[in-house]
């Protein structure tokens, strides 16, 4: 009715602000995973990631970046019992890189990292880890 044209005419329009924000990609050099199944170890999760970090605390915060993103793999891929490295399915994985980006922002103290992007994740069988870490 007229009452409500009155409240809406009293209404001050509110501007939004967009602010641009810039990001860049950190390489996170690969994490190998023990992957232990009813007490047992199955091998290795080897994972590659790449975080889509606000450039301005790229720059400033690089090894604290690659230092809480490689934590948060670790313990994300080891915690969660249901994870199939051997299944690749996108839906998991970027479920898997909200964890760990979220994980990660709070030991940073604030929202650095916008995502976590797997770029490979491979299972290594027990005898073969050694080769890999050796070199």
């Amino acid at each position: 009715g007229p009452y409500a044209g009155i409240l809406q005419s009293r209404a001050k329009p509110t501007a939004t602000l967009v602010e641009h924000i810039d990001y860049e990609s950190v390489d996170i050099a690969p994490v190998a995973v023990p992957m232990l199944r009813d007490g047992q170890l199955k091998g290795y999760a080897v994972a590659k990631v790449t975080a889509s970090v606000v450039a301005e605390d790229a720059k400033k915060t690089k090894a604290n970046i690659n230092l809480y993103v490689t934590e948060a793999l670790f313990r994300t891929l080891f915690d969660d019992r249901d994870f199939d490295p051997t299944q690749k399915r996108p839906a998991q994985l970027e479920a898997l890189g909200d964890k760990i980006a979220t994980a990660a922002n709070r030991r940073l103290g604030r929202s650095t990292i916008k995502s976590i992007i797997f770029e490979n994740i491979n299972m290594l069988e027990p005898g073969n880890a050694r080769s890999v870490v050796a070199k």
